[in-house]
């Protein structure tokens, strides 16, 4: 053991794979679950997971692979994805390189190197394709299956098994595997599958069976991908209201962008055009030219594939694999300079330019996803204690995306919303056993919920509302509103029957009320009013516009801007905040809720 240790560690290329494997390991452990990973980690045991997979073939999506692959994960714990994402991390990176020099042995640390850097820089939303528990099993995973198929046609070396019949019906179900993977990619894996066997049959003569039989495959896995009838059911949420025209044109440039603008796969096409001209003018036999040609056009082919589905051409987690096709193509024509004179220092200088930008680009993702992992932690340990507390309705803050970068799996993503019924909501309480949860932004659920009062704060209908704060002695709470209307007049009816007076006036409810000493005290001025509360400062003011609707208690805003009925609640004798919420209708529950200005 401690010979194979050494041996190991003697190889430059299996150090730099480890140190590879810590950095990306490391990443995967501060990225957060979010959004579909919710949805996904709820099941019941194996059966389950498949049976859900099913439902979702056919009313969603046909990604069975990536999905079961996701399903499993999801149903262990986060360490065991952390640890086997990393390790296959490296590993795709190394399929790149062997790809790119077209035999295992040929991979050098350099090149190796180059291929985790043009990942790392240059494929998009890095967090979302790579880190996302999720988005890494629908393109890290998947393209790696589809790198190992290829790899196979890729290395040039006949098939030669002991059961002719019996590997050949392998490699089959090999490619069913890889062309049931990613609407684009698996495309682009069967073009790439039809040059290789096209250039192996210019050479050989004939085509090996394995070679046919995983093609077959190959197209058969792909068919039963896009033929999903879940598919034609998302093609609903895309609807197109400008014409077949504007569609067409809409795409066709956005196909251009995506190969042409620097923050897509603009850079990667410069290379490759750059080392195409420098090997044309040192006379490579155009022969080895096809091959990386091939992975480009394939990468090319991956992106205008999207023209023929409902979803718009964008430089999203949809271009991961056509991406990792350009950059295959462009190390290849590096290895072919790389031996030439005068050449030889171009991949040096490559790796070094960067690395550097590699190291910037890391360091914002280091403190990006601590952050985020900070903010999160927080999160799961307040809504555990408002659970034991019986609040099983929370108001949770948002996770702040002010620092996001495109390493974050959150990037771009829906965290939980205002909305009880939206779909990560739903699945967050239902994971964490709660009746519903909303959200806030960070520095209102701060302000105003961190340090709530949880019965409170777990009602959100009016008439139970005030009924609780009329058991309170406790508390003193501040009424105001926007402009009532001839419809809004059950919200202030109800309002008035509980506390029996009419807080109404020229159109507006302000006021205070206690259960305690004088039990409703409504303001002589009907727009605004201000006063002292046992050393604390209060402000309320009513206004058309709900911006400037506010209750202020020592200047701190705390109402949140939604129009209606807003009642806010502090400690009589500390002034703390317990509680903030407005009511828009009486048949709406109370809103806790602030958007952003």
């Amino acid at each position: 053991m401690g010979q194979k240790i050494r041996t190991f560690f003697q190889s430059r290329l299996n150090c730099l794979s480890l140190a590879v494997f810590f950095l990306v390991l490391l990443l995967n452990v501060l990225t957060v679950k979010t959004s579909d990973d919710l949805g996904y980690s709820i099941s019941s045991g194996l059966i389950d997971i498949f049976r859900r997979e099913y439902v979702q073939y056919m009313s969603w999506t046909g990604r069975s692979v990536a999905h079961i692959i996701a399903r499993l994960f999801l149903s262990l714990p986060k360490g065991i994805f952390n640890l086997c994402n990393a390790l296959l991390f490296t590993v795709f990176c190394r399929l790149i390189a062997m790809h790119a020099a077209g035999k295992k042995e040929a991979v050098t640390p350099l090149l190796y190197l180059l291929s985790v850097l043009a990942v790392f820089l240059f494929v998009p939303v890095f967090g979302q394709t790579v880190l996302w528990e999720t988005g890494s099993c629908n393109y890290l995973w998947t393209t790696s299956i589809i790198l190992g198929f290829l790899w196979t046609y890729r290395r040039a070396e006949p098939f030669h098994p002991k059961k002719p019949k019996l590997s050949a019906s392998a490699f089959f179900l090999f490619g069913v595997l890889a062309g049931w993977t990613n609407e684009n990619t698996g495309g682009a894996c069967i073009l790439l599958a039809l040059a290789f066997l096209g250039l192996h049959r210019r050479e050989k003569g004939s085509a090996e069976p394995w070679m046919i039989f995983g093609l077959f495959g190959c197209v058969l896995g792909f068919l039963i991908m896009i033929e999903s009838p879940g598919n034609a059911v998302r093609a609903q949420d895309f609807v197109n209201t400008g014409g077949k025209a504007y569609a067409l044109v809409h795409d066709l440039i956005n196909f251009i962008n995506v190969l042409g603008k620097s923050g897509a796969q603009l850079p990667l096409w410069i290379a490759f055009s750059v080392f195409l001209a420098l090997a044309l003018l040192r006379k490579t036999p155009g022969k080895e030219l096809m091959i990386p040609v091939c992975y480009a056009l394939a990468g090319a082919a991956a992106v205008f594939a999207i023209l023929l589905s409902p979803v718009p051409v964008e430089f999203d987690r949809s271009m991961f694999g056509a991406t990792v096709f350009v950059i295959i193509g462009a190390l290849s024509l590096l290895c072919l300079l790389r031996n030439e004179k005068n050449t030889a220092w171009l991949s040096a200088a490559l790796a070094g330019a960067l690395s550097v930008l590699a190291l910037r680009n890391y360091a914002y993702a280091l403190i990006d996803l601590s952050y985020t992992r900070y903010q999160f932690e927080n999160r799961e340990a307040w809504v555990k204690a408002q659970k034991n507390l019986w609040n099983l309705s929370p108001t949770v803050p948002e996770i702040n995306s002010e620092f996001f970068t495109p390493y974050n799996a959150m990037y771009g993503l829906n965290d939980i919303l205002e909305s009880e019924g939206f779909v990560n909501n739903r699945n967050y309480a239902l994971t964490h056993g709660l009746n519903f949860v909303t959200s806030t932004t960070l520095d209102k659920w701060n302000a105003l919920y961190r340090s709530g009062d949880p019965t409170l704060m777990n009602l959100f209908e009016l008439e139970a509302y005030l009924d609780t704060l009329l058991t309170r002695s406790d508390c003193v709470s501040i009424v105001t509103s926007s402009h009532l209307r001839e419809a809004d007049a059950p919200l202030f009816g109800m309002v008035n029957s509980k506390l029996g007076t009419s807080f109404a006036g020229e159109g507006y409810l302000i006021g205070t009320f206690s259960s305690a000493g004088s039990a409703v005290v409504k303001s002589e001025n009907p727009i605004s009013d201000a006063f002292d509360l046992n050393g604390h400062f209060v402000y309320v003011n009513a206004a058309e516009d709900p911006a400037y609707c506010d209750i202020l208690v020592d200047n701190l805003e705390c109402t949140n801007d939604n129009p209606g009925l807003s009642i806010v609640t502090i400690d009589r004798f500390t002034g703390r905040i317990l509680d903030s919420v407005t009511w828009s209708s009486l048949e709406k529950r109370g809103s806790r809720h602030y958007t952003e200005k």
